[in-house]
């Protein structure tokens, strides 16, 4: 802007709060030691932001602002077990509800979206031999986008129609490790992984907008 210049300012007030709770037991099942833990965790946040143009300091022009609500809840278990002294395994499975709610400066940017993921993941791990062990894993997990992303329908900079994005998206992944206390007095470890998420988004502040 040649006459008020590009100055501007981004607003985030929050606030927030929770709890995480989890029981485990331990049992055998025949000559197999087993852990088994069930937890639930919840948070819920209340935040006010918006993206304003300044010139000295002072608001001149508003280009988005928002009122958020989202909660959370993911309940999840997960077991360990020792079958031999050289094998064991971790698995679990955790599930995730998101609900955001938004209400902006537009009505075309006001709405709410929920979304369920579920998240299996497994670890197999080999040892010790010599001191040295091998483990296997993989599993699922996501990544969250930006309730206001999720659901913006208008692009408040242009004014040009924009598309919603999910509020959670699948990642997959898969890992392959050693570690080892050959050395003493040392742990080194080397692991090979690979992951593939459906999509990984950003909510920028600057431009207020998904990119």
């Amino acid at each position: 802007d040649p006459v008020r210049g590009d100055q501007f300012r981004q607003r985030d007030e929050r606030s927030f709060g929770g709890l995480r709770g989890h029981h485990t037991w331990d049992y055998e099942i025949g000559s197999v030691d087993v852990s088994s833990t069930a937890g639930l965790q919840i948070r819920g946040d209340v935040i006010d932001n918006a993206l304003e143009r300044t010139q000295a300091r002072e608001v001149f022009a508003v280009t988005r602002a928002d009122e958020i609500g989202q909660v959370s809840v993911s309940p999840y278990v997960e077991t360990a077990a020792k079958f031999t002294p050289w094998f064991r395994t971790q698995a679990g499975v955790r599930a995730d509800w998101y609900s955001f709610d938004v209400a902006s400066d537009r009505p075309e940017n006001t709405g709410s979206e929920t979304d369920f993921l579920a998240s299996p993941k497994l670890t197999e791990v080999f040892g010790p031999w010599a001191k040295t062990e091998i483990s296997i894993g993989a599993g699922m997990g996501f990544h969250s986008n930006d309730g206001r992303g999720a659901v913006t329908r208008l692009d408040p900079v242009s004014g040009d129609p924009a598309d919603p994005v999910d509020p959670l998206v699948r990642s997959e992944g898969a890992e392959i490790g050693i570690r080892t206390l050959a050395l003493p007095g040392l742990q080194s470890s080397l692991t090979f992984w690979v992951l593939d998420i459906d999509s990984e988004l950003l909510f920028v502040g600057d431009a207020g907008a998904t990119e």
